[in-house]
């Protein structure tokens, strides 16, 4: 057996890199990410971790069993627009649905502030440009009957014309496809046999779904970055090739699960949150090894504050996501994220109000205390300015980095103009930036009918460590999980996760619920749901067939109300085919979600119920999954992981004070360090503030127990 597993996210500045060994033993590699390059990257990480080992990274390589990757390539080229430039064939009449969209779609990814200036708001700009949309003769009715059969020599004319005009994808997006997807195969392969060299895609192949726009913009979003994740996967396979490397390379989904990377290169979409949702994969591991199945997760880095909630040990899920402002009909864990990270900009508005975010300073010239330039005062400003980060920490920086630069940034800029001290700038963007993500936090959770006291915060990232035991206080969780390799969480997590595949189709039946269940309407149902199985089945056969156990089928519903734009996921949990007594339970369970995300009652037992789309998610849970070494249990005393002290500004009400350092390395298990103190990790820092207590558990984690908030009225 091989003896090692390497898992690698690659995010805007940095790719972090875990290599496990056989035995479960962990070694970090974190090194510049070079996008065009990835073959860079990853290779001087995998040495910085091999060598840690004192292993060659070609010896690594040779007896490495799987290679697991988490990418933003996909979410920076549609960011960026980068993609190859794509072309549209739809149904003669509707050229315009891109421009169109919904009514949704002018307000979707936008914050509140920008939603509440809906007059000057912008609609979204589509992938396509309008002059390389072309539409053909051809129609199918809401059943999926022919009503006018496809022009071929048309479409192949009009594939013509985009092919000059210098188009290097095509979409086929008909009308009615998901009843019957027979035209838009036919045009498939019709274009893929005239012009061997053009990347055609049906959307049929990508969102078989209800839902013109959704499934046509998917379908563009996935042609135009097909051939820019292609390249990039391509060159990664290469240089691990290259270097000794024989298995497959595993690429992290936003559904939560990996694919090999000969499979997801033609699915790009499916990337666009490849590396946040790794995060999540991992908390659910970390979740069942402390007994903890209701967990709220926090990912803060450089740019963005990151949440996901885990119920019941599995993570919140949704149908469609939103991608700078994109509408997407592709499967994602639910990720709400805020422009608040590390390198999020502090500066006045014109009242002279503190504002923080969203915008960030990158990494160069950085935030201030980097030494390397930078003149704005960020995050990380003030929490080196209070003391809570020592900036002789920043190993990749210029040796002049220091916190005489941050106070200098913090008091031009904040102090200065509102007569108030460089610490106490600092304190008071701290207590903004943790008020916004602990807002976050309450959106997800008591927004959708979640209590925080029921939920641990599990909380990860560069700059998570440092604001969690605040933003965890504020929401009340019942206590903060910090991991031992925090900063390369997502890393860590996407090893952890199983191959899975995801099969979407159109069902559109309607129950009424005070009256028996048609037998056609169940055969409908029953159809769809064994169709879609057996395609995630043949998925699966044709992508795989490395290290796993048996598939496991999960079925559902995507359930609405007749009338209504939201659907709920509805789980089919008894075994097909579907009885009417089934289907009744399915009603039931509808309704009793519908409750618990808008409120109790909120439900309608008279209203008729549409069953509008069906999924088929198909896992193969991997045999590669490690757990980390389980360690005795020494005593509290955390003594000998004591490293030294500084001063350390803990807010208005306790000022400056010298504070004790511990190393969270050096800290046994059962340790226990009561705050006020400072606990370092690797590339982070936790603040343990007064009436809170850190203790290390037998798996490394730090344990945060909050003293709970005292309420008014309260003796």
């Amino acid at each position: 057996m091989s003896d090692y597993i390497i898992s690698a996210d690659a995010g805007g500045t940095f790719l972090d890199l875990v290599l496990v060994d056989r035995k479960g033993g962990i070694a970090v590699g974190k090194s510049l990410h070079t996008p065009e390059m990835p073959e860079v990257g990853i290779m001087r990480a995998v040495s910085i971790a091999a060598e840690s080992m004192n292993l060659a990274a070609e010896d690594v390589l040779r007896n490495c069993r799987l290679v697991f990757h988490g990418t933003t390539v996909t979410t920076n080229g549609m960011i960026e627009r980068t993609g190859v430039r794509t072309g549209l064939i739809c149904t003669r009449g509707f050229e315009d649905t891109l421009r169109i969209g919904r009514v949704k779609a002018r307000t979707e990814g936008l914050d509140q502030y920008q939603i509440t200036r809906y007059t000057e708001n912008e609609p979204p700009v589509p992938i396509v440009a309008g002059t390389d949309i072309v539409g053909v003769a051809e129609r199918m009715d809401a059943s999926g009957r022919v009503v006018l059969p496809l022009d071929v020599d048309a479409l192949i004319e009009a594939v013509a014309t985009l092919r000059e005009r210098g188009v290097g994808a095509v979409v086929v997006s008909f009308l009615h496809a998901y009843a019957n997807r027979a035209h838009e195969y036919e045009a498939r392969d019709a274009i893929a046999a005239a012009f061997p060299d053009l990347h055609v895609v049906a959307a049929a192949d990508v969102a078989s779904v209800l839902g013109e726009y959704e499934r046509t913009n998917t379908a563009v979003v996935n042609a135009h970055l097909n051939p820019l994740l292609a390249r990039h996967l391509s060159n990664l396979d290469g240089a691990l090739e290259a270097n000794g490397y024989s298995g497959p390379v595993l690429i992290m989904q936003s559904i939560g699960g990996v694919g090999p990377s000969t499979k997801i290169r033609e699915q790009s979409v499916t990337t666009l949150l490849s590396g946040p949702v790794g995060g999540i994969v991992g908390a659910q591991q970390i979740g069942t090894l402390i007994g903890e199945r209701n967990i709220i997760t926090t990912d803060m880095g450089g740019t963005s504050f990151d949440v996901g909630v885990v119920v019941d040990g599995e993570p919140m899920r949704s149908a469609q996501t939103v991608i700078h402002r994109q509408i997407l009909t592709v499967p994602a864990v639910d990720i709400e994220t805020i422009g608040a990270g590390g390198g999020s900009a502090v500066w006045l508005d014109q009242n002279r109000n503190i504002k923080v975010g969203p915008r960030s300073v990158g990494s160069n010239p950085g935030p201030a205390c980097y030494g390397l330039g930078g003149r704005e005062p960020t995050v990380t400003d003030a929490d080196v300015v209070l003391g809570f980060i020592d900036p002789d920490s920043f190993g990749f920086t210029h040796a002049g980095a220091g916190r005489a630069h941050a106070e200098r940034a913090m008091a031009e800029t904040i102090g200065d103009p509102l007569g108030l001290a460089p610490e106490e700038a600092a304190d008071a963007v701290l207590q903004i930036v943790n008020n916004h993500m602990a807002d976050l936090i309450r959106k997800v959770t008591v927004e959708k009918g979640h209590d925080p006291r029921d939920f641990v915060i599990l909380a990860y990232g560069g700059s998570g460590p440092a604001h969690c035991t605040a933003y965890g206080a504020e929401i009340g969780a019942k206590k903060i999980v910090i991991p031992p390799y925090a900063s390369v969480f997502s890393a860590y997590g996407i090893a952890q996760a199983d191959i899975k595949f995801s099969v979407a189709g159109s069902v559109l039946q309607t129950v009424m619920q005070e009256q028996p269940v048609p037998a056609e309407t169940i055969e409908a149902i029953n159809a769809t749901l064994a169709r879609l199985a057996a395609e995630a089945r043949a998925q699966i056969d044709a992508a795989f067939s490395g290290d796993g156990q048996d598939p496991r089928l999960m079925l559902s519903l995507d359930t609405h109300y007749v009338g209504q734009m939201t659907d709920i996921a509805v789980p089919v949990e008894a075994p097909l085919p579907l009885g009417e007594a089934d289907i009744r339970k399915l009603i039931e369970a509808f309704r009793a979600m519908y409750d618990m995300n808008y409120g109790a009652g909120a439900s309608s037992p008279g209203s008729p119920v549409e069953f509008v789309s069906a999924r088929a998610d198909l896992l193969v849970p991997l045999d590669a999954k490690f757990t980390p070494p389980r360690a005795e249990k020494a005593g509290a005393d955390p003594g000998a992981a004591r490293t030294g002290s500084r001063r350390v500004y803990w807010g208005r009400g306790e000022g400056w004070r010298e504070t004790d350092i511990f190393a969270a390395r050096d800290m046994m298990a059962g340790n226990v360090v009561p705050g006020p103190a400072l606990i370092e990790l690797f590339h982070s820092t936790v603040p343990i503030y007064r009436g809170q207590s850190a203790s290390k558990d037998a798996f490394g984690n730090l344990i945060v127990e909050i003293e709970p908030v005292r309420q008014t009225g309260e003796n």
